[in-house]
């Protein structure tokens, strides 16, 4: 996240949830729900593994870095689902 701005990572998600939830945004009430759940997800994923500064924090577990799931993916019992 190239933050030229000085924003922390709290304020850019800040900053998206509300162009999310903005008038102006052309998407459904369910597409927004979804992406806020993402948002949170991300903003915590972001939070944990990075300092205010933005530099990564040195985790002892390199798997404590993964990329959560995003939850819009059609899943049944844990296998994606093709559409």
């Amino acid at each position: 996240m190239g933050q030229t701005s000085g924003q922390t990572i709290t304020e850019s998600t800040i900053a998206l949830g509300s162009l999310v939830r903005s008038k102006e945004t052309q998407i459904s009430a369910k597409t927004k729900n979804t992406i806020e759940e993402n948002l949170e997800q991300c903003h915590a994923c972001l939070c944990q593994n990075f300092n205010k500064q933005g530099r990564r924090r040195v985790t002892k577990n390199r798997d404590d870095l993964r990329i959560l799931p995003l939850r819009s993916v059609p899943m049944i019992d844990g296998k994606k689902i093709e559409i």
